[in-house]
């Protein structure tokens, strides 16, 4: 296929990954295809596209990083986090002590 056949279509646009938001939604396109849709405020969705991105080898870490604008550490922190306890690894985990506990004199 060549330019000219689609005449306006931007073809760097289709190329690599892509984030676009319409609204409430963010959805990653990969070389012009829908690939993920997930909500604004979803943080583990994102968290899941980028896992899946990598483990299906979509792109490299650093692309990925620079498509949905965070640290390339951030992806491998995703990455660990999900080999060693699946997708539960990618949820928050509570800050602070697990148990009840009391300062005591």
């Amino acid at each position: 296929m060549t330019e000219e056949k689609f005449p306006g279509l931007d073809w760097a646009e289709l190329s690599g990954i892509k984030i676009k938001e319409n609204g409430e939604k963010r959805e990653v396109f990969v070389n012009g295809r829908s690939y993920f849709r997930w909500n604004n405020t979803d943080e583990i969705g994102q968290r899941t596209a980028i896992v899946q991105l990598c483990e299906l080898g979509l792109g490299a870490q650093e692309d990925i990083a620079n498509a949905f604008g965070i640290h390339i550490n951030s992806i491998y922190n995703y990455l660990s986090s999900y080999r060693a306890d699946g997708i539960r690894g990618l949820i928050d985990q509570p800050r602070g002590p697990r148990e009840r506990w009391k300062l005591v004199p």
